[in-house]
């Protein structure tokens, strides 16, 4: 059973005394990521039904870590993308003749 989209939720509680940080989260994609990152860490699975609908790692406070911007998207111009799309053919093309 998969929570509707608007019940999906990541916490995050940091200890400063333990150094630890509780993480929860409801949100499918998030746990996905998780369980690659710290399956190791998995402290508790919260089931209905049957199926688990969230997880909670319990993981160092220093693997927690906030960006303070995105990077910035440069514009590719007309040529470069042009230059761009005949690289990939040509590296396509030779992967192709090696299968063969």
């Amino acid at each position: 059973m998969v929570l509707p989209i608007d019940e999906q939720e990541t916490t995050i509680q940091i200890s400063r005394d333990t150094k630890k940080a509780i993480v929860y989260s409801s949100d499918t994609r998030m746990r996905n990521r998780l369980n690659k990152l710290y399956s190791e860490h998995k402290s508790r699975e919260f089931t209905q039904a049957g199926e688990t609908v969230a997880e909670e790692f319990i993981i160092d406070s220093r693997m927690i870590s906030f960006r303070s911007k995105l990077p910035e998207q440069k514009p590719i111009t007309d040529e470069e993308r042009t230059r761009r799309r005949e690289r990939m053919l040509e590296l396509r093309a030779r992967q192709l003749s090696k299968k063969e």
